[in-house]
């Protein structure tokens, strides 16, 4: 049996975004469609469809059909099951038939109701989330087992997704921590030079126009990524790669106290001094001569990294000199070694 899932017009909430997901996962999941019936104004419905358009749900009718509609009869010629949602949140199901409902045997499955913040609407879609961030995270309010899956997709919604796996407690409540964990998940993911995109505009705002080859700031993209919650924290986390962002911090300053500090900046200020051009390859060739002289017992990528950065991290100490350039790289480590540098 076909199977659709119905939403009415009730008030855009971040409760409705809730149920939407569920609606649209579920018949998808049973090999179903996922009906928009509204009856509301223009503007209310507009404000539907561009959140759903930014969670990445489809719907099969006019955003406008309802049960008045002679084309809902069209839509409803073979008998079909359908799933709503009550204000309970309860899924109810009934078999139309032509426009008329019948009453079936099936199960009502309840939703866990979401104690949202006032805010929450607000934050889900204009809070600079990833959609897919914000849908995983609000079908995990309902199916626990989604937590466990690492990238959603809708192959994954159709595998896994039943009505049996829902959750059987009455109430939870979504927490912005966990949204901000999914989305810097999902940022980790994208390509290095969708993420470069994203985030030029903020680095922009606060460091001034980016360096003409493209490939720059890709580079920077791959190695920030994986630490960015959204991508307005790319400022603050890419400090160290614009001259003026450059600051030990004194984590930094203890960790390159040790002892294994200059033997490693030193021959790599004299490699430095020698070559023309400092790009991934060359500083890979340049790091990876040091490793060999000194020895695994020597922190080489992390030094390099940290002295480069002013933090203590473990980047790719040849992405990071890539990404500083020659110029830029000398200049750091001469402050850090010369007369009156601290070592």
């Amino acid at each position: 049996m076909h199977i659709r899932t119905l939403i009415d017009d009730t008030p855009l909430t971040a409760n409705h975004l809730y149920e939407a997901v569920f609606a649209a996962g579920l018949a998808q999941a049973y090999g179903g469609a996922w009906c928009v019936v509204t009856a509301a104004d223009r503007q209310t419905t507009r404000c539907y469809l561009q959140a759903y358009s930014f969670l990445n749900l489809f719907w099969d009718e006019g955003p406008e059909l309802d049960e008045r509609d002679p084309a809902y009869e069209l839509v409803m010629k073979t008998p079909e099951m359908i799933a709503g949602f009550d204000q309970e949140h309860h899924i109810t199901h009934e078999i139309v038939q032509m426009g008329v409902s019948y009453n079936s045997a099936l199960q009502a499955i309840r939703l866990p109701v979401v104690e949202f913040q006032e805010e929450a609407l607000a934050t889900l879609l204009e809070g600079d989330y990833l959609p897919t961030a914000v849908q995983h995270t609000l079908l995990t309010l309902g199916w626990p087992a989604a937590i466990e899956i690492d990238r959603l997709s809708r192959y994954k919604i159709t595998q896994q997704l039943r009505v049996d796996s829902l959750v059987s407690r009455s109430t939870t409540t979504f927490e912005l921590a966990d949204l901000r964990q999914f989305n810097q998940r999902y940022i980790a993911q994208l390509p290095a030079d969708m993420v470069a995109e994203r985030i030029k505009p903020y680095l922009e705002e606060w460091y001034g126009p980016m360096p003409a080859a493209a490939r720059w700031l890709v580079q920077l993209a791959e190695l920030i990524r994986a630490d960015l919650t959204h991508f307005e924290d790319a400022p603050d986390i890419a400090g160290w790669a614009f001259a003026d962002g450059w600051e030990l911090t004194a984590e930094a300053e203890t960790w390159l106290a040790r002892e294994s500090t200059r033997p490693i900046l030193v021959p790599l200020v004299a490699e430095l001094a020698h070559i023309v051009l400092l790009d991934r390859q060359t500083a890979d060739s340049i790091l990876n001569g040091l490793r060999q002289r000194l020895g695994e017992t020597f922190p080489v990528n992390k030094t390099v990294a940290t002295a480069l950065t002013g933090q203590v991290q473990r980047l790719d100490g040849a992405a990071v000199l890539a990404v500083l350039g020659k110029a830029q790289a000398l200049s750091r480590l001469g402050e850090l070694l010369g007369e009156n540098g601290k070592w």
